[in-house]
């Protein structure tokens, strides 16, 4: 079994890697209590595919190249970062590693025109600011536990770590090992959507889109989708998971 992407692992600010995905189906939640809603009008998604080589022997783990296949690479883990369009927020959101090599590499996770954000395999959910003057990216667990993320752009449309600034209980360790650096790439295009895979790369179920393209974060309670139509034998349409996913204190 393949451990987690140790970029995850460094910004891990509690819990561990769990592979439990299971979630809750209701009527909805309580609007007013809408801490943040992350929808394409509203956010710029960056994107980092993470490869591994085919040698047993030296496995070698890197930021896939755009025709992983052909460079006798295979698809490990997919993560998400978006960009407010407006204001300071950013959302890091990164997706179970897969084990058995099938998930990430199935055509569902081919882009071409747009991104498939499958809400399915999300791990943990990160809010947190960023300030384009400085270069840095913050998350808060709490008052004493926080990671500060100095990033640059080789290109605009590129978003690549350089090092990660550690404050754990007035403790602070600085990493720069970040080898090789994490590099995410800018997306035109970007479209919710739930569904499971099972091996072969075959979707269980046809895959549902999530309505007005938005998923949302609420207050006290975790974060909600709304599928389009129900999915499977499920007749509510509304969905959240079972367990809180964020991994960052609440704004």
């Amino acid at each position: 079994m393949k451990a987690c992407n140790f970029l995850f692992c460094l910004l891990l600010l509690t819990g561990s890697c769990s592979t439990e995905r299971q979630f809750r189906f209701s009527d909805g939640p309580a609007m007013p209590g809408v801490t943040e809603r992350v929808s394409s009008t509203d956010y710029t998604l960056y994107l980092r595919q993470v490869c591994v080589s085919d040698d047993k022997a030296k496995e070698t783990y890197l930021d896939c190249p755009p025709d992983s296949k052909r460079s006798g690479l295979k698809k490990l883990e997919i993560e998400y970062l978006f960009v407010s369009n407006t204001g300071d927020r950013v959302i890091y959101i990164t997706n179970f590693p897969d084990k058995y090599e099938y998930i990430y590499n199935s055509p569902g996770y081919i882009f071409k025109d747009k991104v498939n954000v499958n809400t399915w395999y999300f791990s943990k959910i990160y809010i947190g600011t960023i300030d384009k003057r400085t270069g840095t990216i913050t998350f808060r667990k709490n008052d004493k536990k926080s990671r500060i993320i100095q990033y640059d752009k080789p290109t605009p449309d590129m978003i690549r770590f350089v090092s990660i600034i550690t404050n754990d209980d007035n403790r602070s360790r600085l990493m720069t090992a970040l080898n090789p650096a994490p590099t995410f790439s800018r997306q035109e295009k970007f479209e919710w959507m739930f569904n499971q895979y099972l091996e072969k790369s075959m979707p269980l179920e046809k895959p549902v889109l999530i309505k007005d393209n938005a998923i949302v974060v609420v207050k006290g309670e975790g974060v909600y989708f709304e599928l389009v139509e129900p999915w499977d034998a499920h007749g509510e349409k509304w969905i959240r998971y079972k367990y809180n996913r964020i991994a960052t204190r609440r704004f």
